[in-house]
């Protein structure tokens, strides 16, 4: 017989890999609505007589790691820039959501400057020492004199740096100007923060332990992380939402798993219960002609489906048949989708 339960997780795994529409979930157990804290609409932004940022609508929610990654020259720099009121736009609006007020970035950009935190891909290379240093901005930040010291070491400890506190920023390795900078934007203790390039050059230890620190410690529902970078697959853990931006536009926005569902096309990896039952569920599969190829490595097999559109009937098929599957997931990574991606936009706009 088959199971109700089974028939709904089928109907959505297969529904999210044919639709490439950007979808809307409702929830149905009355889970809270996310808060917007970003909101971007139709944004343009014109050099040269030519468009470098073109009808961008993004929204960023409260608790949540979004993340921007585009090949050079895509807009990357220029979208951050407007959202930071660094650069006016030629259109559209810039709305920040923060403690029940809206404000507008361009017709308030120092306003909003208390609330964000902003680290460019260049660390510093001043001359003060590090304790100095961060004071300076503390003082930029207007956090009270008493509140400052501690506030410091509190930060310079997180990034592990406290044995470096009174080292010049010019005898420091980049990696070590990079964790400086790190320290530099916590101490504002902004809800915002606009992080590019935040972990290049740091050693792979410390990037683990940044990363962590600021998903499991520093995010709440009220802050939010606008992230950039060039290395896709360092981010998969890290990123909470995508979004791809090729020449000015954004040609796809989700969660990862929900994206590669989309877009990675008919290779799939399943996990079974042990090796027996995995060369059992290929070879049920080759008989039933639904699967074009397929290899079995420990318990899992490596396939390409016949079609898409047979995933429901490869699911069904080895319910029926008693094969037990613990999961089944598109073979690839979330660098893969947005190669894809980038190459399917690129042939279209060839054609």
């Amino acid at each position: 017989m088959f199971h109700p339960k089974i028939v709904l997780t089928i109907s959505y795994l297969h529904n999210s890999m044919t639709d490439k529409t950007p979808q809307k979930i409702k929830s149905s157990n009355g889970a809270k609505k996310k808060k917007t804290m970003i909101e971007v609409r139709s944004l343009l932004r014109i050099y040269n007589e030519r468009p470098v940022v073109h009808n961008l609508d993004l929204e960023v929610y409260g608790g949540e790691i979004f993340g921007l990654f585009g090949p050079n020259g895509s807009g990357k720099s220029t979208t951050i820039r407007m959202l930071t009121g660094l650069t006016r736009p030629n259109r559209g609006r810039i709305i920040f959501h923060l403690n029940g007020k809206d404000v507008d970035v361009h017709q308030s950009p120092l306003s909003i400057r208390e609330h964000v935190g902003i680290l460019t891909e260049t660390p510093a290379a001043y001359g003060m020492e590090l304790n100095d240093y961060l004071k300076f901005f503390g003082r930029l930040s207007r956090i009270p004199e008493d509140e400052l010291s501690r506030r410091v070491l509190e930060v310079i400890t997180i990034v592990g740096l406290e044995d470096h506190i009174y080292r010049r920023l010019t005898t420091m390795s980049t990696g070590e100007k990079q964790r400086a900078e790190i320290a530099r934007v916590l101490l504002k203790d902004a809800p915002i923060l606009f992080l590019d390039e935040p972990f290049s050059g740091i050693d792979i230890a410390t990037r683990r332990e940044l990363r962590d620190y600021l998903k499991k410690n520093w995010l709440n529902e009220e802050r939010c992380i606008f992230f950039t970078s060039h290395n896709i697959l360092e981010s998969e853990h890290f990123v909470d939402r995508f979004a791809f931006i090729l020449k000015g536009e954004v040609i796809a926005t989700g969660e990862e798993k929900d994206l590669k569902k989309r877009f990675l096309g008919r290779k799939f990896v399943m996990t079974m219960k042990d090796m027996p039952t995995a060369q059992n569920g290929l070879m049920h599969l080759v008989r039933k002609g639904l699967i074009e190829d397929g290899e079995v490595v420990m318990n899992q097999i490596f396939t390409t489906l016949r079609s898409i559109d047979d995933m429901d009937e490869v699911l069904r098929s080895l319910v029926e048949a008693g094969i037990t599957f613990h999961e089944i997931h598109p073979l690839g990574t979330i660098e893969d989708v947005f190669l894809d991606l980038t190459e399917d936009r690129k042939k279209e706009v060839n054609t």
